[in-house]
């Protein structure tokens, strides 16, 4: 039946995210009813996320393309892309915001006589919509669109208690994430320079060598200050203890793996790696993460920080995997290639 093909089950999903949401501002008068209906959308929504990605990874390898939305301005369409990567990713969204929104239901009772519930669950979904449309993206506008609205959101969780510890860390990370998606920006604009085209999955053998080095730089600044790597992790160990627990669950979670993501998607598949000192720098930043991870971690006694550390390390494990396989890959070793980039995926799954 067509409305079990996985584009099918996407669209059911993004569409009850969207219902829950709806009834969440509906029922902004009883917290409880809206934390029930909101976060029992969100279990449902993502078990048939999930579906429509396990679909995908094991059963239709083929690229999908949906277009829900056709503009006539030049490249605003909504261009949505599903393939095996961006289910992958999907998928762990998707089992994170089950386990997220089943605690979610509990949680949120010490908020119904503090906090504006009805909006703490508006932002939520908001939050796992553009992170969903983040991995979707067909094209490099479309995925700056997402990520913008991503990142504007979750600072808006990450303040949603509005006290004055958490102000300042909301207003670390807006301003170092925008740091970082200057550079995407760019890098972008490189990428339109010599292509004419924001085609995330198009050609890139019209850029030259230097400017695929150059775009390669800011790809990694910008990726990299949201998956918070060292040395631009500073957001990370301020934001996280300040955003609610489930929040923080999504961030560290899967929010800063979107930036593992946007490294695979736009390095390895659309750039290709031919130079085998990306991979080398790569694989040093994720040592350095790794180990200055662990060490920050081992002199905190404030668990929420603790974590945030660790997820600098584990983070950086995940880059010692992409290192070795951009590496491999530069040099013609498929095997190997696939081999680390399996392990790195794998370790982003299990964090």
């Amino acid at each position: 039946m067509d409305w079990l093909t996985p584009s099918s089950l996407l669209y059911w999903s993004i569409i009850i995210y969207l219902t829950a949401a709806i009834v969440a501002i509906f029922f902004y008068r009883h917290p409880h009813l809206c934390t029930l209906f909101a976060q029992s959308g969100c279990i449902f929504a993502s078990a048939l996320g999930a579906a429509s990605a396990l679909k995908m990874i094991l059963f239709d390898q083929e690229k999908l393309i949906i277009t829900p939305f056709e503009s006539t301005v030049p490249f605003i369409s909504i261009s949505m892309t599903l393939d095996a990567l961006s289910a992958f990713f999907i998928l762990i969204l998707s089992i994170l915001v089950c386990c997220v929104s089943l605690y979610s239901i509990g949680y949120l009772k010490h908020y119904y006589n503090k906090r504006n519930v009805s909006a703490f669950h508006a932002l939520y979904i908001g939050f796992i919509l553009s992170m969903i449309f983040v991995f979707t993206a067909g094209n490099a506008v479309f995925f700056f669109i997402a990520w913008e609205i991503m990142t504007v959101i979750s600072y808006f969780l990450v303040v949603f208690e509005s006290e004055d510890v958490n102000e300042k860390a909301g207003l670390i990370y807006i301003v170092m994430t925008h740091i970082g998606a200057a550079f995407l920006m760019i890098a972008f604009m490189i990428m339109f320079v010599y292509t004419k085209s924001f085609d995330i999955f198009g050609s890139s053998e019209a850029i030259p060598a230097t400017a695929k080095s150059l775009m390669f730089v800011f790809f990694l600044i910008g990726f990299g200050v949201k998956a918070g790597v060292v040395p631009v992790h500073v957001w990370l160990p301020y934001a996280h203890p300040a955003a609610p627990s489930n929040v923080s669950a999504l961030m560290s979670g899967i929010m800063i793996k979107t930036a593992i993501y946007g490294l695979i998607r736009f390095i390895l598949c659309y750039l290709n790696v031919h130079n085998t000192w990306w991979g080398i720098l790569i694989l040093c930043i994720g040592i350095v993460s790794a180990i200055l991870g662990v060490a920050y971690a081992l002199m905190e006694h404030n668990i929420k920080r603790l974590l945030a550390f660790h997820s600098v390390e584990n983070i950086g494990i995940i880059l010692i995997g992409l290192g070795i396989s951009f590496v491999a890959f530069s040099q013609g070793n498929g095997i190997l290639g696939g081999l680390a980039i399996s392990a790195s995926l794998l370790h982003t799954f299990n964090h």
